[in-house]
Order: structure tokens, then C-alpha cells, then sequence
């Protein structure tokens, strides 16, 4: 067996501590990048609602995943520089006559603990209704298509440059040692690094699948906008000259048919385009579907860092019991990036279903006109009444509501029927490590470690829950 330089140890753990430290930097920068974001989905129904849904899922996902990366590349740094320090201490020890090597300092991680997401959500939309909408006004079911291109655009823009800033910190991580028959720890070690690298691989290829959707609903959002304001102007036009032409009462009848006739089918016209958005965009939405399955980012993060973790992060095992539930709800909050210390009002629906006739929201932000109401619970069900009088009041009053749950949470009949109706957007974090009082304990796994099997849909029978297991 051929030793290895604990140099090398040194080495790995602070690559894996920087990649830790830059994942965390390059998501500081992206949630500053995506703040401008709010009010840019659009309220138009199945387009807008469906992009908010998607999108805003899709990008709390694939922060979360790379948050959890960082926090593992951190704790393999730790780990691997706790081994190369075991190794300097046995060489002094093995080195009579020479001045003791001293081990270098920790290097610095990301100093994340719970996960990173999106300060804002795509939800809401423009109100900018076309000047000539009136033409068609009471001959179309559908919503004008209120969103916010530029936003998207934009958003997309800096997914890209994001990919790009991953990308790099992944190219910086040293290669595998090359020392032929080293010690058992060192081939280990590389292939635990390889695991974090390739999970970060996977988050890159995510987030070019997000800024591909950005693109792709912007450029059709904006031409199916761009058509739908020529084909009123043009009725504009036409209706016009129809109102205006010479000719007495019988060729004003004509005329007046003729105008009612222009309306409906330029209404029609309308309606067709923005099926054909809703359309598009629901496919759009497909592909961010494809990052948002639980087969997904879960699985990979179960499977890839539970070891270098030390925990099966985003569990969707039930928690069992009903203590702490104040310390959960509170601990929720904040995974969900409630302010701290932020100051919770009433709001008053028009026709309330509790008590007092009030509701106390998580938060109100104002300025973009959003509520949001965190449960960090197992089951929706007993807050039924409170989400809908949230609901009510947030359509009542020009605002949009997002309820964040935690991935174990089982949506009630009454919630799921206010999501499809577009009253509310649901958004799942990892709100509770659902550790049952243990503590994450990471270790170095072997090439072979797998977590347990898992059947999705029975998350009650999941052992993929707590910390796992060398």
C-alpha cells in the first residue's frame, strides 16, 4: 500500500468546503437576480396560474437541492480534513527527530443549515388590460393574458448565468488521486467526492431546464399578447368605419349586425390564441414537472448525499404524534422565509367562515401584493376554513395567495379544489427534517451504499426517514 501525503487530504477538504461556500454565494446572487420576479405569471386562467404553479416549484426545488449540496460538500470537507489530520498526526508520530507538521485551519463553508429558496414568487400578474378589450368584454370566458415578459425574460437570463457561475465551481474541484494502491479511505473519499459533484450536475442541468422554460413561455406569451392586440385594434378599425357609413336607418341596421358579428368573431380570434397559450404553457410546465416528481430531486438527494448529509433530507413520511406543534409551525415559518420578527395582521374576508370574522396570514407583502400561510403539518384538513377566508380575502383585495407545506403534507379535498380553480398556489418546501429527536450524523459511505427502498406511494411505510445508517 502506497501512503498519500496528507497534503492531499487537505487539499480535497477545502475544494469540497469552497464548492460549499461558492454554491451558497451563487444562490445568495440568484435570489437578487429573481427578486423582481413578483406579479409576472399573469392571473389569466390555465396559463398563468399553471406557469406560477410550475415555475415557482420547479426553482424552490432546485434551490433547495442545491442548498442541500452545499451543506453536504460542507460536511465532507470536515470530514476529510478530520482524516488528513489523523494521518499528520501518525506521521509525526512515525517521524523521530523532525519538527512535528502542524494541520492547517478548517477552511471556510457555506455555513448553510437549512436550505436556501427564491425570496419572491412568480405569482400575480400585470392588470393591464388592452384599451380595446370592451370590444369583446362579456363575449370571452378567458382572462386577458396579464403577464410580465420582461420579468420572465429576465428570469430566465439569470437561471442561465447561474447555470453557467455552477458549472465553473464544479470544473475547480481536483481530480480523483491517481496514487497507485493507496490507503482504503482515499478511493472512498474520491467517490464521495464524485457524489457531490455529480448531484451539483444534476442541479446545473435543472436550472438550464428552468431558464430554457423561462424562454420559451416569455416568447410565446409575448406574441400571442402582441396578436391579440391587433386583431382589437384592426376590430377597432373596422367597427368604426361600420358605425360611420352613409346610407340611413336600414343601412345602419346592417351595419349594426355587421358590428355585432365583427365583435364575436374577433372574440373568438381571442379566445383561440390564448388556448393555444394555455396550451403551450401548460407544456412548458410539463418539463418543469420533470424536476418538481418526487422521482426527482428527492430521490437524487436521498440516494446521492443522505450519508454526507447524515440525514434522509425531504422526507415524505408523516411525522408522528402531535407534540411540538408550536416549535414546528414557528420552525416552518422560517424554512419558508418568513422575516423574523415580522408582525402578523388581521385580515377581514367579506363573508367568513371563523370566528371574529378575521384572519391572522403568515405575511402580507404589500409591495408585490402577495400572502403567504405556512403548514408544517401532516394534513391540510383542519385549516380548511382558515385557508379559504385567506383565499377569499386575497382575490377580494387584488392580492395572490401561496400556501408552502412541507413535502409530507396531504393536500384536503377543499384545498386541492382551490388550487385547480386557480385561487391559490401551493408550494411544498422542506419544512421539518422530521428527525424525531436524533441528530444528523454524515459519514464517509462506502461505493456501494444505497439508501432503503422506497415505494412513493406509501410515504407512511418509508424507512427513508431520520439518519441513516453506514
Amino acid at each position: 500500500m502506497t501512503d498519500v501525503d496528507p497534503q492531499w487530504y487537505f487539499d480535497t477538504a477545502a475544494a469540497m468546503r469552497k464548492l460549499g461556500k461558492d454554491i451558497a454565494t451563487e444562490l445568495t446572487s440568484l435570489q437578487g437576480k429573481l427578486s423582481g420576479i413578483s406579479n409576472s405569471a399573469g392571473n389569466h386562467t390555465s396559463a398563468g396560474h399553471t406557469w406560477a404553479t410550475a415555475y415557482d416549484q420547479a426553482a424552490s426545488d432546485v434551490f433547495e437541492a442545491a442548498s442541500l449540496t452545499a451543506i453536504a460538500a460542507d460536511n465532507l470537507g470536515e470530514m476529510v480534513h478530520k482524516a488528513g489530520t489523523e494521518r499528520l498526526r501518525v506521521q509525526n508520530e512515525n517521524s523521530p527527530g523532525r519538527q512535528a507538521v502542524s494541520a492547517p485551519a478548517l477552511p471556510a463553508g457555506s455555513g448553510l443549515t437549512i436550505s436556501m429558496h427564491p425570496t419572491v414568487r412568480s405569482t400575480g400578474g400585470l392588470h393591464d388590460l388592452p384599451e380595446d378589450w370592451d370590444i369583446i368584454e362579456g363575449r370571452i370566458e378567458k382572462k386577458w393574458a396579464d403577464c410580465d415578459v420582461g420579468k420572465i425574460k429576465s428570469a430566465g437570463e439569470a437561471w442561465t448565468s447561474s447555470v453557467g457561475n455552477l458549472n465553473t465551481a464544479i470544473e475547480a474541484v481536483p481530480p480523483m488521486n491517481t496514487t497507485p494502491d493507496p490507503p482504503p479511505e482515499v478511493p472512498k473519499i474520491d467517490k464521495a467526492v464524485n457524489r457531490v459533484t455529480k448531484t451539483l450536475d444534476e442541479v446545473r442541468l435543472w436550472g438550464q431546464c428552468i431558464a430554457s422554460s423561462c424562454d420559451h413561455t416569455q416568447s410565446k406569451s409575448d406574441l400571442e399578447r402582441k396578436q391579440i392586440k391587433a386583431i382589437l385594434l384592426n376590430a377597432r378599425i373596422i367597427i368604426a368605419v361600420l358605425e360611420n357609413l352613409p346610407g340611413g336607418p336600414a343601412a345602419g341596421a346592417a351595419a349594426d349586425y355587421a358590428v355585432e358579428k365583427f365583435k364575436d368573431q374577433a372574440a373568438k380570434d381571442v379566445t383561440t390564441l390564448l388556448t393555444e397559450l394555455d396550451g403551450f404553457v401548460s407544456q412548458a410546465a410539463d418539463n418543469l414537472k420533470l424536476i418538481t416528481n418526487k422521482g426527482n430531486v428527492t430521490s437524487l438527494i436521498q440516494f446521492k448525499l443522505a450519508p454526507l448529509l447524515g440525514r434522509y433530507a425531504r422526507p415524505d413520511k408523516p411525522v408522528a404524534g402531535n407534540g411540538n406543534n408550536r416549535q414546528r409551525g414557528a420552525d416552518g415559518e422560517r424554512r419558508a422565509g418568513i422575516p423574523p420578527g415580522y408582525k402578523k395582521r388581521r385580515v377581514y374576508p367579506s363573508a367568513p367562515l371563523g370566528k371574529g370574522g378575521y384572519r391572522y396570514p403568515d405575511h402580507i407583502n404589500d409591495d408585490t401584493r402577495q400572502i403567504t400561510e405556512v403548514k408544517n403539518t401532516n394534513d391540510t384538513r383542519d385549516s380548511d376554513n382558515q385557508i379559504i377566508d385567506e383565499a377569499n380575502w386575497a382575490a377580494e383585495n387584488g392580492y395572490t395567495m401561496t400556501l408552502i407545506t412541507d413535502h409530507r403534507t396531504t393536500l384536503s379535498p377543499e384545498v386541492e379544489k382551490l388550487q385547480s380553480e386557480g385561487k391559490i398556489t401551493v408550494l411544498r418546501m422542506e419544512l421539518d427534517e422530521n428527525l424525531g429527536g436524533q441528530k444528523p450524523t454524515p459519514f464517509i459511505p462506502t461505493d456501494t451504499w444505497v439508501p432503503p427502498p422506497s415505494d412513493p406511494t406509501k410515504p407512511k411505510d418509508s424507512i427513508r426517514t431520520g439518519v441513516p445508517t453506514p
